[in-house]
């Protein structure tokens, strides 16, 4: 779409050589049933109505970006691998198209499948003429295919009813239903739940899709927190995909200026930052905060000292997982997660990533179950120092700009951290949107890791009695998110930084 006049002549050009050459189109025919993006970028057209005020002809080739390539594929992995996925999005980056781009991949050249959809209105659905609904997109891209890959004996009047689009020739369906009746229909070979965080009584809905299909992906923009989407988004149970705007060639700083002066904050930073936390006081550590250090490149980065400091978060195992996360100086690395339930296999397991990583220093949360990885780490020496924390410990003595210790702004050794990972974020924050700060190692880059971006905007600041900052409690955010277990992955983030705030560490020996 950058390059319009480009991208038209090369579909002319490619449709001439279909129809000049049968061999040709065989072979291309061929490659589009092995893959959907080939598929895409080559026969898939797409409309959008603002072109016309600028100029520009409203249908033009959808040629992917590249994060709607990795969707794309993805979404064929969820397919084949019959796995549920959460997709979450800012506004406007295609993710209706694409499905609808997907399912009609599904609808050519895969032998009785069914593709369905489903949203909280019927006219969402399918309304005709209505090019915002989702099945007269599907329309769209059916009626600009060329007539040669058009289904043998398809009439749209006979196999193109409402909610209904048949393909005789291999028995294919594209299928939709909205409201409470989602997923009470037949089975399907994958569905789409659109904007689910916008369903009502999603909930209930959900048993009824739950048996319907074994690949749904649930797709919307963030609406809030505590409801049925937000609960999937923290779901490990699920594979997640995260279209955010910054990843949007056709959008930069000044198109986000341009939205933040249209668009109240709140609806800015839900639909726009996918903030689950926008009309949430008190968040420890702001999704825009969190967002902005995702990737981020970090200034003067040759003035950042090297070595692999680690963090474990031990779990009981089975749905309950132990993350371990790697930090090299300000950069987080790709956490790794296991749900043994064993804490003497899991010291074996972190232990081994330790070699892997090369990393010199292990900090683990030694209360509770932790307590079994400490007395499995301290049985034999190892190459690495470990040091068990107890986040319930008082906070640091070291002082802070306002001349206070730790102990007297923090009520514990958690919120101190919590807050120090706050600090971090938001340096970045004003490092990549204002330009302010040098210092890359008072800052943060986050993988592109969506349960640790999620969790990492979970908890809530409080203050105790005394005026110190307290973090909220596991058990109250239970209460306050339907769903929600523990930030397992973002407490392995800020137990790397441990180190740096325990005042007489427990190292045990080095080989």
């Amino acid at each position: 779409m950058l390059n319009l006049r480009k991208g038209l002549d090369q579909r002319w050009d490619h449709l001439d050589l279909c129809l000049d050459d049968h061999e040709f189109k065989e072979l291309d025919w061929e490659r589009c049933r092995r893959d959907p993006v080939h598929f895409i970028n080559h026969w898939v057209w797409t409309s959008d109505p603002r072109l016309a005020d600028e100029g520009k002809p409203s249908s033009i080739p959808m040629d992917l970006f590249e994060f709607q390539v990795e969707f794309i594929e993805w979404l064929l992995e969820r397919f084949t691998g019959k796995t549920h996925g959460v997709v979450e999005k800012s506004r406007d980056m295609g993710f209706t198209w694409l499905c609808a781009s997907f399912a009609v991949w599904l609808w050519l050249f895969r032998r009785g499948t069914v593709a369905k959809f489903g949203s909280r209105k019927q006219e969402l659905v399918d309304k005709r003429e209505s090019p915002d609904s989702i099945f007269e997109k599907i329309r769209f891209i059916i009626n600009n295919l060329p007539a040669w890959m058009i289904p043998e004996g398809f009439d749209r009047r006979v196999h193109d009813k409402l909610l209904t689009i048949k393909n005789p020739h291999n028995g294919s369906s594209i299928l939709g239903e909205a409201g409470d009746e989602m997923g009470r229909g037949g089975r399907s070979s994958l569905y789409f739940a659109d904007e689910w965080a916008f369903v009502q009584r999603a909930r209930k809905v959900d048993k009824g899709l739950s048996q319907n299909s074994n690949c749904i992906i649930y797709g919307s923009t963030a609406n809030g927190i505590g409801n049925s989407f937000h609960s999937k988004v923290n779901n490990s149970a699920y594979r997640k995909f995260r279209m955010h705007w910054t990843r949007d060639p056709r959008k930069d700083q000044e198109w986000y200026n341009m939205m933040c002066l249209l668009y109240d904050a709140v609806t800015v930073a839900q639909e726009i930052d996918i903030d689950y936390t926008a009309s949430v006081e008190g968040i420890a550590i702001p999704s825009k905060y969190v967002v902005a250090c995702v990737n981020a490149e970090l200034p003067n980065p040759q003035k950042v000292g090297k070595g692999i400091v680690s963090g474990l978060d031990v779990a009981k195992g089975g749905k309950d997982l132990s993350v371990f996360i790697p930090r090299n100086g300000p950069w987080i690395k790709q956490p790794q997660h296991t749900n043994l339930n064993d804490t003497t296999k899991v010291a074996m397991w972190a232990t081994q990533l330790m070699d892997v990583w090369g990393s010199s220093d292990l900090y683990y949360d030694v209360i509770g179950i932790g307590a079994g990885v400490e007395g499995e780490l301290n049985r034999e020496r190892r190459k690495f120092n470990h040091s068990g924390i107890n986040v319930g410990d008082s906070a640091s003595n070291r002082e802070y700009p306002d001349e206070r210790t730790g102990t007297q702004k923090y009520a514990n050794l958690k919120a101190e951290l919590w807050m120090y990972v706050r600090r971090l974020c938001e340096n970045t924050y004003r490092y990549i949107h204002e330009g302010v700060g040098s210092d890359p190692n008072e800052m943060i880059s986050l993988p592109d890791h969506p349960q640790l971006i999620a969790e990492l905007s979970l908890p809530l600041a409080e203050t105790d009695s005394r005026g110190r900052v307290l973090m909220e409690s596991k058990k109250a955010m239970s209460r306050r998110l339907e769903g929600y277990k523990s930030p397992d992955y973002a407490d392995a983030l800020i137990l790397t930084y441990a180190g740096q705030f325990t005042d007489e560490p427990f190292f045990v020996g080095r080989a």
